[in-house]
């Protein structure tokens, strides 16, 4: 954030206002936060289709509204976050539904 806020110091003879520069950046930050808990809400609940499906919706929203802005490493990072998030809802759903788990080794009684 100061490194912005320095930027944006150092343009200010440009005629651009620091207000201008900080405050985008927060609202992205607050719409990124509200879109990772919505994803996390169908996660924990195990949805994980409505979870892929939301995740992949709005990296898509997001590489459209973002591409040829220049917002460079941290839009790419974003992006690559939300491709992460989409494969670990696979892995988890794979990995939940394996059939061991339903295996009488793992359902015995120690006597």
């Amino acid at each position: 954030m100061s490194s912005i806020r320095n930027r944006a110091s150092d343009r200010r003879g440009n005629g651009l206002n620091v207000a201008n520069l900080i405050i985008p950046v927060i609202s992205s930050v607050e719409q990124v936060e509200e879109m990772l808990e919505q994803f996390f809400i169908f996660h924990t609940n195990f949805l994980w289709e409505p979870a892929k499906t939301y995740i992949e919706r709005e990296r898509d929203a997001f590489r459209a509204s973002h591409h040829g802005h220049g917002h460079g490493s941290c839009s790419s990072v974003l992006s690559s976050l939300m491709g992460c998030l989409g494969q670990l809802t696979l892995a988890d759903k794979n990995y939940l539904t394996l059939q061991f788990f339903s295996s009488k080794v793992f359902q015995r009684k120690d006597s």
